[in-house]
């Protein structure tokens, strides 16, 4: 399988370079670089702020550290310091003792005074040299001791500056976490507040125009029926027409006619000519 694998991968990168020619990887680089952007644009911003937070508390064991380092370096410049002190105080009272020793051997003597004993010129002399060969072997340590303390204290300079930097920058990316996160949070309140839903009321809109063409055509339906059926109390001839009607006939006839007998009436209230007219011929 592995093998097969193998072989289809190297076709379509001979396929690629006919292709493509000398462009291939060119293609290739920037087709990898755009699926990397693809993917990283698809990482959540949560998984991406965890993993800030996580680089950010894996360079705390490495400050506590040169904070030890920095913190042993000071300690070994205090000694050196101490020791250099000591060192420059032993170094100068054997050069004090070395410039007696010399100043005595300038006046010619059988034998010298020297730190309470009695001593030959040759044996003074001895003591002389090999003091000055110690002088000497001491002003070297002195120096390499000196220059190791002015490279403890320039370096630890620049790594105590640079752990401050670091520190500052710790603090800094901190406060960036918490600002995105805080703006993250403030991003999700907002799609909180509106669900992420589209409200689409465009079937409901059309649903309500449809129930109100319904409600106005039963409308008019009611209104047709209620036109050609009218119930009592719904006829356009009031009551102060009829009696006008009742009084006159009573009048031709010397009777009171009833108001079934006034004829058809107008939808304007007046009874129909004709059939006053035909009530009056008649009761000539």
């Amino acid at each position: 399988m592995c093998k097969k694998f193998v072989i289809t991968g190297i076709l379509a990168a001979v396929a690629a370079f006919v292709i493509f020619g000398s462009a291939t990887i060119s293609h290739v680089s920037h087709g990898v670089g755009w699926l990397r952007a693809e993917v990283e644009d698809s990482v959540p911003v949560e998984f991406k702020l965890d993993e800030a937070r996580k680089a950010i508390k894996a360079a705390e064991p490495k400050i506590r550290d040169l904070n030890r380092s920095i913190a042993e370096k000071q300690v070994e410049i205090r000694y050196l310091e101490r020791e250099l002190v000591g060192l420059g105080s032993r170094q100068a009272e054997q050069k004090n003792l070395l410039r007696t020793q010399w100043e005595s051997l300038q006046v010619e003597r059988a034998s010298y005074r020297f730190l309470g004993r009695e001593v030959s010129r040759q044996t003074l002399r001895k003591d002389a040299d090999l003091r000055l060969r110690r002088i000497k072997a001491a002003d070297q340590m002195i120096q390499s001791k000196q220059e190791r303390l002015d490279a403890l204290v320039n370096g630890l300079g620049h790594v105590r500056s640079a752990l401050e930097n670091l520190i500052g920058k710790r603090e800094e990316l901190i406060t960036q976490v918490e600002m995105l996160e805080a703006k993250r949070r403030e991003s999700e309140a907002k799609k909180a507040t509106t669900l992420d839903i589209e409200v689409d009321g465009s079937d409901l809109a059309k649903a309500a125009e449809i129930l109100s063409k319904v409600e106005k055509q039963l409308d008019v339906e009611m209104q047709v029926m209620e036109n050609n059926h009218p119930l009592i109390g719904e006829y356009l001839v009031s009551d102060e027409l009829i009696d006008v009607e009742e009084r006159i006939s009573a009048y031709l006839d010397g009777r009171e006619a009833p108001a079934a007998d006034l004829g058809p009436v107008h939808d304007d209230g007046i009874p129909a000519l004709e059939a006053v007219s035909g009530s009056l011929t008649q009761r000539d």
